[in-house]
């Protein structure tokens, strides 16, 4: 009586077929998920813009947009964000009685760098302060995006074009 099934060998050969496979599909993985990490920082940059820019108009007071280390100070060096009502203090830094509207972390691995380390905005229209924040993924620097603010605090999503230099090598910071 003969058994159906597969061999030992046959078994081992499509393993192999699909460890081959895996190994070629794992960069392109990498990139997708460095990619998505990027625009999931990016949009999270721009809705924390949106929130502290209509805080402001509604409530008629000065709030801070920022990444932070501890909640109080604000840090490009931060892994979180963090939106507050300023009181008056200093803008890049928030004070005992500052409320803190919204915090939320940047995703895992990517990077901020920016002109500024705060964007603040006036309880009037087009009164903020410009910034540029850069995102960019370490393993993928190549993967950049940029939030410019205006001066009238309208946020916009840039991306950062690859010199065609080769030799300057991409970092990130």
């Amino acid at each position: 009586m003969r058994t159906r099934g597969f061999s030992l060998t046959e078994l081992l050969c499509v393993l192999g077929i699909m460890a081959v496979l895996a190994a070629l599909a794992l960069p392109s993985w990498r990139h997708a998920t460095a990619r998505a990490a990027v625009t999931a920082a990016t949009q999270q940059a721009m809705a924390g813009l949106a929130l502290a820019r209509r805080t402001a108009l509604t409530t008629g007071r000065g709030v801070t947009f920022c990444p932070t280390t501890d909640f109080i100070q604000c840090s490009l060096q931060g892994r979180e964000w963090m939106v507050f009502v300023n009181g008056g203090g200093a803008l890049s830094r928030r004070e005992p009685g500052d409320a803190l509207l919204r915090r939320w972390p940047l995703p895992r691995e990517v990077r901020v760098s920016g002109s500024r380390d705060h964007v603040w905005y006036l309880p009037q229209t087009r009164a903020a302060a410009t910034a540029t924040f850069e995102f960019c993924h370490p393993g993928w620097p190549a993967l950049r995006r940029q939030v410019i603010v205006s001066q009238t605090g309208r946020p916009r999503v840039s991306s950062v074009p690859v010199p065609v230099d080769h030799s300057t090598a991409l970092r990130c910071p």
